[in-house]
Formats: structure tokens, sequence, C-alpha cells
């Protein structure tokens, strides 16, 4: 791992103290020693590897498995963040970070968001709208690459920044109408994709931890989101959008409609018709991601011609979320 470590600004201070009293808190009762100047510059050496090491700590889960997974631990759940960089989790040569809508690292997660969702390999394009700069974004960053190559990212939008006038993104193919009241205490999530060449399910998995330590930090009620098929013809898609009617549909006081201008038809398929285990394997990763963690769907579905897919409305009751989802992040693929 190279990670830097700063000096203590209050370093000087901790010396000058130092000079005094380095070592009578060795005897009890504390009593005057004599020390002479090689004896405090060890001290002091000492005390400075003592420090870096503290900074620099591996922790290693289930290395007798083999699943080595070495973490810089931050005490995120508890609302912590890295004041200089916003780091969140590190792994390896990975780096989760939360920036706001005017980091520098937001186009580079624009960029990766338009490569992903347009299939390109043009470097120079982005895709950006106006609820980029009043959110926050989970971007994951190869250091291996450099510090600044984002290789993941998911878009989060809290409640107390929408107005009357924005709305959510959610609510242009939606009607929200449902969750007004609890406006205040959503949190709309969107934008997720990750870069092909890192898409073995650790990147998901750190956007994943990110989230869960934002929803409990800030005591989110629900979570919402657009959900997307990359399809646009329904009837390729009936047996799961049946499926998520039949098992998954948010109850009537929480659930969505879809705007009458995207709004799409399609009939159930007989529900006994329905392989459910076949049908679940075959939702994309992010549906059933939501899934796992105890998400409601939308009855209804639209249709995004910019981007080419079918969308569901994704419904997430925080006391729903599975204990050990809320505590890890971590969701299985």
């Amino acid at each position: 791992m190279n990670s830097k470590v700063g000096k203590n600004k209050n370093f000087k201070d901790y010396k000058t103290h130092f000079s005094t009293n380095a070592f009578s808190f060795l005897v009890y009762p504390p009593r005057k020693i004599k020390y002479n100047i090689l004896q405090e510059k060890k001290f002091l050496t000492m005390f400075d590897k003592v420090k870096f090491l503290a900074r620099n700590v591996i922790y290693i889960r289930n290395f007798s498995k083999g699943n080595i997974k070495e973490e810089t631990k931050q005490s995120v759940c508890k609302g912590a963040v890295d004041n200089e960089s916003n780091v969140l989790f590190r792994s390896k040569n990975l780096e989760l970070r939360l920036i706001d809508g005017q980091d520098e690292l937001l186009l580079n997660a624009q960029r990766l968001r338009y490569n992903t969702f347009f299939n390109s390999k043009q470097s120079n394009k982005i895709d950006k709208d106006s609820y980029d700069y009043i959110s926050k974004h989970l971007v994951v960053i190869d250091k291996d690459i450099s510090d600044k190559k984002v290789v993941g990212t998911y878009r989060l939008l809290s409640g107390d920044k929408v107005n009357d006038h924005s709305k959510f993104y959610t609510a242009k193919e939606f009607n929200l109408d449902s969750l007004r009241q609890y406006k205040k205490s959503i949190l709309e999530v969107g934008r997720s994709c990750v870069d092909k060449r890192y898409r073995d399910g650790k990147i998901i998995k750190m956007l994943w931890k990110g989230l869960a330590s934002e929803i409990s930090a800030k005591k989110y009620s629900f979570v919402i989101g657009c959900a997307s098929f990359p399809e646009i013809n329904p009837i390729k898609i009936l047996n799961e959008l049946s499926y998520l009617n039949y098992f998954h549909k948010a109850p009537c006081k929480y659930n969505t409609r879809a705007m009458l201008k995207y709004k799409i038809n399609w009939e159930l398929i007989d529900k006994k018709k329905i392989d459910v285990k076949r049908v679940f394997r075959q939702l994309p990763p992010l549906i059933k991601a939501y899934l796992r963690v105890g998400a409601w769907i939308g009855s209804e579905a639209v249709i995004d011609r910019i981007f080419k897919t079918i969308d569901v409305c994704v419904i997430l009751k925080s006391t729903n979320i599975k204990e050990k989802y809320l505590n890890l992040g971590v969701m299985e693929h």
C-alpha cells in the first residue's frame, strides 16, 4: 500500500512536552528521573515508528480461508472520514472515497459513466446532469494506475438537497407522491457503474460498503432509485417483469407509478409458469443486489430511450435492510 503519512501538526508541542516528562509515566509512583539527549532521541525515534505503524495498520479477514482482504480500517460506519482525501475504505490497490459535486474526481467519474452507459471508448466525452453538482459520489480509485483513476462510481442524492422545483431524478420517470412525506429522509441512488475490466465483484462490494455506511451514518428512512434492464422491448423480459410484480412489488402505501409519457404496457405471465430460480438468475446484477438487501420494486416500468433501457423503480425501506448487509455493506453476486 502506497499511503503517505503526514506529520502531526501538534507533534512539535508533543516533543516539547516529552523533553520534561519523557519517561516519568513508566515509574509508579511517578518521580523525576535523569536522562540524556541520546535517550530522548531514541524514544522519539521509537514513537515515530509506532505512529507510522498505527497509521498504516493492515486488517486481514478470513486469512485461513485463503480469501485475504487487506483494508485500512476507517470508522466509516460511525461517520468518520479522512479529512484530507475523504477516504472511506482501502483494499490493496483500491481506495473508496466519498466526494462532493465540486471535487475534481467527478469529471473522471462522469467519463467512466459515459463509456459504460454508451459502450464507448471516447475519453473526451462525459455523462453529466444538474444533479451531479448537488449530490455526493462514491468513487473507487485504482491507486496502482493513478490517484485519479476512477474504476467505479455511485451517485448519492440526499432528500434535503431537493426542492419542489428540482425534485428527485427518479421523479422524472416515476410518480413519487406516495413517498412525499418522507422526502427529507430519502437517499436517492443512481448512476452506478464499474469499469468493465474490474467486474469481478470487488468494486461493487466497495461501493455497497460505502452506501451502507452513508445509510447508517445519516439514518435515512428510504433509499430510492431507478434500476435498468439493458433492453427496450418489454416482450423480451416479460418473465422478469412478472416475477418482480408477483414477488417483490412494493406495498400500496409506498408503491410508485410510471409517468405516462414513459410508461410501457405489458401483460403479466401466469404466476405458475414462472421458474423463480431461473428468472432471478437472469435479472441484472444491480436489481438482484437490491432484492437481496430487502428492496421492493414499483409495479410499473418505463422506457428510457436515451440510455436504451427499461427502468423499474426501487424502494428500499431502511428498517428492512438485512442486518448483515447494513453492517458489512457486502453484496453477493
